[in-house]
């Protein structure tokens, strides 16, 4: 067979595209001491598997590497390559061949083995590779079978399927209330068995509202270039009727509201002062006052930004609806704006600048915002925005239980007075904690260390985060989100070591232990599952689907009985002229593939001189589908019934 991508020259291979990284003429691998010729494995942009062998490329049914040694050079997130690894070791051996490796590359998401090249890699790395990769055993009979199809002239290829991604809603973990201080321990199941709600929701949302007290009066060394601020967004999602709004009123009804009082008497103070020395001196300029505040609750983005730049220790926003807080972004200027950039600057703490026109600048040096909102299941979808990978959505902590039952009237309980004298005690105490001047006259945190301890052992659990990411079975629709967990394990280790220094009333600050840093890592598992749970419910209800989807689904619903279909079946049932353009169609088999739900037919390769119509690709139907997707519906009509009972 000719080579799809073009001449292959010896030791010259495609990886994928147009891309032709060449490998050394003279390049051999060794096993076991022996020097073998090299074979390659690739993958074409049509997803069929393409074989290196003498000089020429080969399907895999063309494939009799007799007495040689095969190398599978593979990226690490290519997951149709990973789904092809077996089937090409299957036939590598039953081809003949003494061995068989498989080389991942450890390539960022997104990039091919080309890319490898690209950056600098030579044949010799990739020989290097192949001499440290062990021999890959046979696949057994039962995992994988490659048959020609000649009616069909296709590979059909019978292999266990991955799971569905789809409509499956991960079980809750078991929020680690071990992690917080006994004071705050203890006050967070008193309000949860109150308010008649999952402890998690109140829990989360006392770590939020600590955050924003501390704002940039502490903040945590990690290493010399890398501080972090406590600040969290926290989006707890529940339907109606789950005591949503009571957890963070009693949070926040005591000593943060006396803060609040005390700041605007000394505003209105300041304000009656500004005003009598303009009075008395109209000529002369004056600045005015800078209104001083901790919490903020309904506001529009603009007035947040100005908020934000008086008050350079932060701020604290609690808000019943945080969908309130996504609609708003660029509600006054078409949808066009830049809010949406700067909420995702505000998070990280960059500068922001903002120049109105005919305004003054808006600068905000260190921006420090904590953020604790309800939102209902049925608006998650707003958190991800227009643009579902601009990094907006990974950078929320949810909590997601499951439905609290209703207790009973013997089973409710007042929450505790001396446990929320306690809480308002350590509310004052962090806010006693004032930031530190410069020489130049601004704020800056104090700063906490780890111990030595402390920080082999954050670096220890980084580690493993990272080896979950590069793990060639690692999920990559959670890159973004795990992307930022080991900045969040930071955090988290700021506020539960500040919590602990206000419960002991500390005074001064001491070093991180490790017993503190292993507290915040197990948050970050509670919120891995809390982010799966998220965008499992996000793949089942239809407002996160595209329009095609539900076409595909369809048909499959009034073909029960079928295994698999031709894109040439979805286009007699819903033709093109009707406005189910192909790009609808194929955006909607692309969602489907991605969640497992079906999977592409490998076709074998027709010689574009045999007469008659080209055979349509062909899709093969995930077996657990029709159970999926009927369970979505019940889920989705449950769940729509209830909100709008509740309102």
């Amino acid at each position: 067979m000719d080579n799809p991508n073009g001449e292959v020259n010896g030791r010259q291979a495609h990886f994928g595209g147009n891309d032709s990284p060449v490998i050394p003429d003279e390049t051999d691998m060794t096993v076991n001491g022996e020097v073998r010729p090299l074979c390659l494995v690739y993958h074409n942009d049509e997803r069929e598997a393409i074989l290196i062998h003498g000089g020429r490329a080969v399907l895999p049914r063309d494939f009799q590497p007799k007495d040689e040694d095969v190398a599978i050079v593979r990226a690490v997130h290519d997951g149709y390559a990973l789904e092809w690894t077996p089937i090409s070791t299957r036939v590598a051996y039953d081809g003949g061949a003494r061995t068989v490796k498989v080389v991942t590359l450890p390539m960022k998401f997104g990039e091919s083995v080309a890319a490898w090249f690209e950056q600098g890699a030579t044949g010799d790395d990739l020989m290097e590779a192949i001499s440290q990769a062990e021999i890959s055993e046979q696949p057994s009979e039962q995992y994988v079978t490659i048959a020609a199809c000649a009616d069909s002239a296709a590979l059909s290829i019978n292999r266990e399927w991955p799971a569905l991604r789809l409509g499956v809603i991960p079980p809750a973990m078991e929020f680690p209330l071990e992690i917080l201080p006994p004071t705050c321990r203890e006050l967070a199941k008193s309000i949860a068995n109150a308010v008649g709600c999952e402890v998690d929701a109140i829990a989360m949302q006392m770590l939020t509202v600590a955050s924003g007290v501390i704002g940039r009066s502490i903040h945590l060394r990690i290493m010399d270039h890398i501080i972090v601020q406590p600040s969290l967004w926290h989006a707890n999602v529940a339907p109606a009727g789950q005591g949503k709004t009571w957890g963070l009123k009693y949070l926040t009804q005591g000593a943060i509201r006396e803060i609040g009082a005390s700041l605007r008497l000394t505003n209105a103070a300041e304000e009656t002062q500004y005003q009598e020395i303009c009075k008395l001196d109209p000529k002369s300029f004056h600045p005015k006052p800078i209104r001083k505040q901790l919490m903020v609750k309904d506001t529009t983005m603009e007035a947040l930004y100005e908020i934000l730049a008086q008050n350079p220790r932060g701020v604290l926003s609690t808000l019943d609806e945080l969908s309130v807080l996504f609609t708003g972004l660029n509600q006054y200027k078409g949808g066009k704006g830049a809010d949406w950039a700067h909420a995702l600057a505000i998070w990280t703490g960059d500068e922001v600048i903002i120049n109105r026109k005919g305004k003054s600048e808006i600068y905000i040096q260190h921006p420090h915002l904590a953020i604790s909102g309800n939102i209902v299941p049925s608006n998650l979808h707003l958190i991800w925005g227009p643009n579902r990978e601009d990094g907006m959505a990974p950078r929320w902590l949810f909590t997601f239980s499951e439905r609290h039952r209703k207790l009973t009237s013997s089973e409710r309980s007042s929450v505790d007075q001396a446990g929320l004298d306690e809480w308002d005690r350590m509310i004052r105490w962090l806010w006693d904690r004032k930031p530190l001047m410069d020489e130049h006259g601004f704020e800056r945190p104090a700063i906490l260390d780890f111990t030595e301890e402390g920080r082999e052992e954050y670096f220890r659990l980084y580690d493993q985060l990272a080896a979950e990411m590069n793990d060639p079975s690692f999920d990559p629709m959670y890159w973004n989100a795990w992307q930022k967990l080991d900045i969040y394990a930071g955090r988290f280790a700021c506020v539960l070591e500040c919590l602990c220094h206000a419960e002991v009333g500390a005074d001064r600050l001491y070093d991180v232990e490790p017993d503190n840093v292993r507290d915040a890592w197990k948050l970050v598992d509670y919120c891995k599952t809390q982010y799966r749970r998220v965008l499992a419910y996000l793949n089942t209800h239809r407002y996160a689907i595209p329009h095609g989807v539900g076409l595909h689904l369809s048909w499959m619903k009034h073909h029960p009985d079928a295994t698999r279909f031709s894109e040439r079946d979805i286009s007699q049932k819903y033709p093109p002229v009707r406005g189910y353009t192909e790009a609808i169609m194929a955006d909607a088999r692309d969602w489907l593939a991605e969640r497992n739900a079906i999977r592409r037919v490998p076709m074998k390769d027709r010689d574009p001189s045999t007469p008659g119509r080209k055979p349509s690709p062909v899709w093969e139907i995930h077996p657990d589908l029709p159970n999926i997707e009927r369970a979505a519906q019940s889920a989705q009509t449950a769940c729509s019934s209830e909100e709008q009972l509740h309102g």
